[in-house]
């Protein structure tokens, strides 16, 4: 969770981009609209390629032992190599 003045946030993203405009705003494309966008783009797709392993690792590793359920420990395992290879760090 994320507080600032009456800026309240618990998405990711939109912590991300508010800490960058305060702080550092070149970093999101600066006073070119073309820049910018392709900044906004880029977040949005890595956004979408995270949040399918997130989930499944959430899902497993969180919500069925909450419910009584057994963990698969093979779901998590092979969304977090999925994860991992999208970062470029696997």
């Amino acid at each position: 969770m994320f507080k600032e003045g009456n800026l309240i946030s618990a998405e990711s993203r939109a912590i991300a981009r508010h800490v960058l405009r305060k702080n550092k705003p070149e970093l999101l494309g600066g006073g070119s609209l073309e820049r910018s966008a392709m900044v906004y783009v880029w977040l949005d797709v890595e956004a979408h390629q995270h949040h399918p392993a997130a989930v499944a690792i959430m899902l497993q590793c969180i919500i069925a032992p909450l419910v009584g359920g057994a963990r698969d420990h093979v779901v998590p395992n092979g969304a977090s190599r999925r994860a991992w290879r999208w970062t470029g760090w696997w």
